[in-house]
């Protein structure tokens, strides 16, 4: 293997990696804004929404998530 593509590799993991660690800490500032009795439905807005998770988005799950 060339460098060129470790590199390459080695960036896409380091973003991916990134991208999860602001997903967790967008997750954890919803559950701080909300009340304790509101936050497994705000987590699982938030997980749900940006298909973080492997989450299956149908325009049906996002319309009724956001209603």
């Amino acid at each position: 293997m060339n460098a060129e593509f470790m590199i390459n590799n080695f960036r896409v993991l380091l973003g991916g990696m990134l991208v999860f660690v602001m997903h967790l800490g967008f997750a954890m500032l919803e559950a701080g804004l909300c009340r304790a009795k509101n936050c497994t439905n705000i987590l699982f807005k938030v997980l749900n929404i940006s298909g973080g998770e492997g989450g299956i988005r149908t325009p049906d799950t996002v319309t009724r998530m956001t209603v």
